[in-house]
């Protein structure tokens, strides 16, 4: 899945932290990241010496609350 992406060993290192920002909404079509492709992309960054998952505030609540969803 994650070969759509692309160039995934620039971000795959154990230099850096990885932020993984999940709120591909759109409110048009009610698309969104499941958590199927959160564990791939996770999994992607399997040299990371850390992951962190990531939502924002917007019209539609906190990002708090849709991370709970």
């Amino acid at each position: 899945m994650l070969e759509l992406i692309g160039n995934m060993d620039d971000l795959n290192t154990t230099e850096s932290p990885v932020v993984i920002k999940v709120g591909a909404f759109d409110h048009r079509t009610k698309t969104h990241l499941t958590v199927s492709v959160v564990e791939a992309i996770v999994t992607g960054v399997n040299k990371a010496p850390q992951i962190f998952i990531a939502e924002s505030d917007n019209y539609k609540g906190t990002g708090l609350e849709r991370l709970q969803i």
